[in-house]
């Protein structure tokens, strides 16, 4: 039998949930963020794959500096806002990986918070295609299939938001 040994010390999820309470972001989001780390454990989130409490945390790192800086529950945010996002990310000291990693994170909570999206109506290509588009495209496109009742396209071929 396999014994897993503990090697990051600091990487408690429990921990970091509880500190949540002190960030700077909306209630709304705050509560949010519970269920989105709930739904990344069982696996809801990326098509069945189950996120170990390691990841959960590292997702948590990398949204906290984001939602901070946005200031409005997402629910509320623009096209703006997530412009104003993008801009002050690659202004960071970042390292180039970190300020990637973080765009990504922000994207994939988007994502799920907006409801289940099929990949076709972005790019006609995987969910990887996904986070390669843009911050303020995928917003936009989110917020275009939200207002029609049939956004899901099962079929690529049919797809007429695909560029």
């Amino acid at each position: 039998m396999n014994l897993k040994i503990p090697i990051h010390k600091g990487r408690n999820l429990e921990v970091r949930i509880a500190n949540m309470k002190d960030w700077d972001i909306a209630e709304e989001d705050r509560k949010d963020l519970l269920k989105f780390l709930e739904d990344l454990g069982m696996g809801k989130v990326n098509r069945g794959k189950k996120i170990s409490e390691a990841r959960q945390v590292k997702y948590l790192d990398l949204l906290k500096p984001a939602l901070e800086q946005i200031k409005k529950p997402i629910s509320k945010i623009t096209l703006k806002d997530t412009e104003a996002l993008e801009k002050w990310v690659f202004k960071t000291e970042y390292a180039q990986s970190s300020k990637s990693a973080l765009l990504i994170a922000f994207k994939i909570y988007i994502k799920w918070k907006l409801g289940e999206v099929n990949p076709c109506d972005f790019s006609c290509g995987s969910v990887g295609d996904i986070m390669k588009i843009p911050l303020k495209v995928l917003w936009s496109r989110l917020v275009e299939l939200r207002k029609k009742k049939d956004y899901f396209n099962p079929n690529c071929a049919n797809c007429n938001l695909c560029d």
